[in-house]
């Protein structure tokens, strides 16, 4: 079955959902809920949130957890042969590691990540370099979603919407300070800034660009 999906990180899922805007990048991005999913691991982690999930405030992680409610885990498998190209990287966890090995399988699937170590392992590891191929073009970062956010939404709009929520990610914050900093015209070019860098780090065409 070529059905095209969103595959979505815990991390972006998150900070997404916890800001009520999750529905809405989904659908800036061409997809409907009922075609994203999110990491089956996501819903217990949330119900039982460990000490680094504890940064996000506790009405954000409520939220996430209402949403794990309407996006379905994913539970198609990658093949066995891609699967092994990642192995057992130290840089990339083992949810990291199902999306991309997915994404990489089924070329109608694009995955949307806050994970840079992840990213980084995969785009710039000589070792890894079949499987960039696979994916390249088809990995969404959040900065690269709150630019398309910003883009059709607004900078104040998008930095009320997430509040306290978005201090929890350093880029995240550095984006939507300009709003607090009385110069929303400037969120955009910062976001630009951000994946010019990220795309430079990471090599061209690794990225999806809006």
């Amino acid at each position: 079955m070529n059905e095209r999906l969103l595959l979505i990180d815990s991390d972006a899922f998150i900070l997404l959902a916890g800001a009520g805007l999750l529905t809405r990048a989904i659908e800036l991005l061409g997809f409907q809920v009922r075609n994203s999913r999110r990491l089956g691991a996501l819903e217990p982690m949330l119900r039982k949130p460990s000490r680094s999930l504890k940064r996000h405030p506790a009405e954000a992680l409520s939220r996430a957890l209402e949403a794990c409610k309407v996006v379905s885990p994913l539970e198609r498998a990658p093949d066995d042969a891609t699967k092994a190209m990642l192995g057992e990287h130290p840089n990339v966890d083992d949810g990291e590691a199902l999306i991309f090995a997915v994404v990489a399988t089924h070329t109608h699937c694009l995955m949307a990540s806050n994970d840079k170590t992840a990213m980084r392992a995969v785009a710039t590891d000589p070792g890894l370099r079949k499987l960039r191929s696979k994916v390249a073009g088809r990995v969404i970062c959040l900065e690269a979603l709150v630019r398309l956010l910003l883009q059709h939404d607004g900078p104040k709009a998008i930095a009320q919407a997430f509040g306290g929520h978005g201090a929890s990610d350093r880029r995240l914050a550095a984006i939507l300070s300009c709003v607090a900093g009385g110069r929303p015209q400037d969120c955009l070019p910062a976001a630009d800034s951000f994946l010019a860098r990220l795309e430079e780090e990471f090599g061209a065409g690794f990225l999806w660009r809006p």
